[in-house]
Order: structure tokens, then C-alpha cells, then sequence
């Protein structure tokens, strides 16, 4: 088996196993068929890709992206510059970004629910807060209040589709 195979568990395997041993034991196949022209390929697949240690990579990117955004905002508030401290800042970004890498390589999907879009536009948040620097402190203090929301809210709102219309869960 290839590494790559063996990682993302791609192909025939990928069909058998459930994703997720603690939620999804016997219902890989109870879902309904994929729809739709993409569905089961390389950026859509059905079930979406997992790879060993996936939840603690989140866990972990999360807690750093926390902390950042803290120092970040900390910073904002006594008066330093977003870019000033740009320890907090990379670290807000770095993290931030490869969070997003682990939600895609999973699926694309991501993008076209109302959590992706959340996060394109607390990623956009941040951009104006670089680049407006008196209005920062309001741009992330709005940023914390939407992802706060994004992560919190319930998973028909949050795997809703503004693209497609309905709920999409995988």
C-alpha cells in the first residue's frame, strides 16, 4: 500500500471503512448516494478522507490559533500595531491556515458550507485589520465574535449550503 493510501486512505478502503471509529461504525454505507457531477471524486469524496492523529492535529492547531489571536487582540488593545507583534500575527495566520489545509484535504465541501465561509471572511477580518489600522481592534473583536458563532452554532445552520441551498454533510 502506498503511503499516501495508507495516510488519506484513498481507494477501495476508502469505501469500507467508516471515517470516524466513534461516530460512524455501520453507517459507511447507510448514507444516501452522492449526487451531483463531483460527487465520490478527488475533491468531493464520499466518505470524506481521515488520517491517523487527525483530531489531535485539530486540537492542537486550535489551541494555537487561540493563543495567537489572544496575544494578537492583547496587543491591539494597548495600543501596539496588528503587524507590531508579528510573532502573534504569523502564528494567528500559520495556524489558521493549516487548519484550513486539514478541513480540504478532507473534502471541498468545506468551502461551499456556511463554516467555510465563515472562515473566508474572518480570514478577509484579519486582512482589513493589517491593513486599517484604526479600525483593528473592531475588525477582531469581530472576528472572535464569528468564530465563536461559526463554531458553536448548530449543524444545520453550520453545514448549510448559501451555494446549493440545503444542508450538506459530507
Amino acid at each position: 500500500m502506498l503511503w499516501w493510501r495508507a495516510i488519506f486512505r484513498v481507494g477501495k478502503a476508502a469505501r469500507t471503512w467508516p471515517v470516524c471509529q466513534r461516530r460512524r461504525i455501520g453507517k459507511a454505507t447507510d448514507s444516501p448516494p452522492p449526487k451531483g457531477p463531483l460527487a465520490g471524486s478527488l475533491w468531493f469524496p464520499q466518505p470524506p478522507r481521515n488520517f491517523n492523529g487527525q483530531r489531535w492535529l485539530r486540537i492542537s492547531l486550535r489551541t494555537v490559533h487561540l493563543i495567537s489571536m489572544v496575544f494578537l487582540v492583547g496587543g491591539v488593545a494597548l495600543g501596539h500595531s496588528v503587524t507590531d507583534p508579528p510573532v502573534s500575527l504569523w502564528g494567528t495566520v500559520l495556524s489558521g491556515v493549516l487548519f484550513v489545509g486539514v478541513d480540504l484535504a478532507q473534502s471541498l465541501v468545506w468551502l461551499f458550507q456556511l463554516k467555510g465561509l465563515a472562515v473566508v471572511v474572518r480570514a478577509l477580518l484579519l486582512v482589513g485589520a493589517a491593513m486599517a489600522p484604526r479600525s483593528a481592534l473592531a475588525m477582531l473583536e469581530l472576528t472572535i465574535i464569528i468564530g465563536g458563532i461559526s463554531s458553536h452554532m448548530p449543524g444545520k445552520y453550520r453545514y448549510d449550503s448559501i451555494w446549493h441551498g440545503r444542508v450538506i454533510k459530507e
